[in-house]
């Protein structure tokens, strides 16, 4: 029962059956892939025998597997298996597919695999395609078989806020929410606040949902504060779809219909098998990469160095929202020795009153050597130091100076998205990072921060990091 209320708490057994769902993935994959294998190297050996492809092929076989469902798993194909439609899994699929083959065929060459040079073309270009197309096709037939039967579906009752909303959500009610189950909709758009809170209340105590998904013109519509407040004695988690949410989420491939959680309690926070697996890595992988950099470290210390005067490092006290504990960043100076006493002035000329996030493409500040390093994200590979101290993590949003908090011009609902930034540690790299960086708005940075505190995980976070290492070496969006 909820201790606040009464009612009854809702549970999740949607998102542990996602898992289940995305580990059978993973394993209904590698059987095909070895199925495919087989049938390859039985085409073009006539004398097959499963002997002797196991004891000749089997190193070939486990490394075609872990290359194939690995960058699978970095790509995104599997961290939302149960949720997202073939069409939308596709374009992963091919990118694991078509980056996986040429890595296959390269270390075939370099170690001279002639043995089954002669199949390893039918195989990887014509049998394993074919053979993914047809078993992923009926995977998710029984996928959409088992939604049909309401498994895994995660409970939700959509409320739509305003006008401006109501044809967005009700396609969107009538199309299914992709993984979810619309157990209620409700039209509170010319409803009065205080009948419209009845209507959904009385939903989430006949339905109990996981969640109730408002739909809005905007996060800065005058009734979201009320409505979020108003379903607060429950323990659930309230979302908010808005144009602007749904196009932010799309830039990363984030067809989330459901939106962003604006409220609730954080179900993956509090998983501490993750979160304690993530500090291990975290530290683990941040040591070696101190290592394998160390020599880049000394060359950018040292151009530093030469170019102006002041120290080599920046260091900088920064936060996840105005009410949470702020963190020692730690960067190269990429400015002028005075900058701090520059910006004032600087931002006076400089702003639109629109941004948050104070960066500028002209700023005078910056020196020659500090352009280059903020193209390519130089600057912050001394934050490895903070990850490996436990201050910050290698994924998760971005700190931000304390002075970014100051805008008067927040309003309720914006503020209160910012405060949930806070329920994750501060991260490296992050969606906002490979999202488009400088070039995203302060709001759609917070956007794709909130989606991810509520869906951080394994997958998600090897995603993240593999699809930061071309972002950074293009120096997109930055400067």
């Amino acid at each position: 029962m909820n201790s606040t209320s009464g009612r009854p708490a809702a549970t999740a057994p949607a998102k542990n059956w996602r898992s289940v769902f995305a580990a059978l993935t993973v394993l209904y994959d590698s059987s095909i892939i070895v199925l495919c294998i087989a049938v390859g190297y039985a085409v073009s050996f006539p004398a097959f025998s499963f002997q002797d492809f196991f004891f000749h092929q089997w190193k070939l076989m486990l490394y075609t597997v872990v290359v194939y469902i690995g960058l699978g798993a970095m790509l995104g194909v599997y961290r939302q298996a149960y949720a997202s439609p073939l069409r939308l899994q596709g374009a992963a699929v091919i990118r694991a597919y078509t980056l996986g083959t040429l890595l296959i065929f390269a270390t075939l060459f370099l170690f001279k695999n002639t043995y089954y040079s002669n199949g390893a073309l039918l195989t990887y270009v014509v049998i394993i395609p074919l053979g993914f197309l047809l078993s992923r096709s009926l995977f998710d037939a029984m996928r959409r078989m088992l939604q049909k039967g309401k498994w895994g579906l995660e409970p939700v009752v959509v409320v739509i806020v305003d006008d401006q909303a109501a044809e967005q959500l009700r396609h969107i009610a009538v199309s299914a929410l992709t993984g979810f189950d619309v157990r209620a909709v409700i039209d509170a758009s010319h409803l009065d606040n205080e009948a419209a809170m009845k209507k959904v209340r009385e939903a989430i105590d006949r339905h109990q949902p996981l969640c109730v998904v408002y739909g809005a013109s905007s996060p800065d519509s005058r009734r979201l504060s009320e409505f979020i407040d108003g379903v607060r004695e429950y323990n659930i988690i309230v979302r908010l779809v808005t144009p602007e949410v749904h196009d932010t989420l799309a830039r990363m491939r984030l067809y989330d219909y459901a939106g962003i959680a604006v409220s609730g309690p954080s179900r993956t926070a509090r998983n501490v098998l993750y979160r304690s697996g993530k500090r291990m890595f975290d530290a683990a992988l941040s040591a070696l990469l101190m290592l394998l950099t160390a020599p880049v470290l000394a060359v950018i210390a040292l151009a530093i160095r030469l170019e102006s005067r002041g120290g080599v490092f920046f260091r900088q006290m920064r936060s996840l929202s105005n009410g949470s504990d702020p963190v020692q960043v730690l960067k190269f100076r990429s400015m002028l020795a005075d900058a701090e006493e520059q910006h004032d002035a600087f931002v006076a000329e400089k702003k639109t009153g629109e941004e948050t996030v104070f960066k500028s493409p002209g700023d005078p500040r910056i020196t020659r050597v500090g352009s280059i390093i903020r193209k390519y994200s130089l600057d912050e590979l001394p934050q490895l130091f903070n990850v490996v101290a436990g201050d910050m993590s290698l994924v998760g949003p971005r700190p931000l100076p304390m002075a970014d908090f100051t805008n008067p011009t927040q309003d309720a609902t914006v503020a209160l998205l910012y405060e949930r930034r806070a329920l994750v540690k501060p991260g490296l790299t992050g969606l906002w990072q490979i999202s488009g960086r400088s070039r995203l708005n302060s709001r759609q940075m917070v956007f794709l921060d909130l989606y991810y505190a509520e869906h951080q995980s394994f997958l998600f976070d090897l995603e993240i990091l593999f699809e930061t290492i071309p972002v950074v070496i293009s120096g997109r969006g930055a400067y």
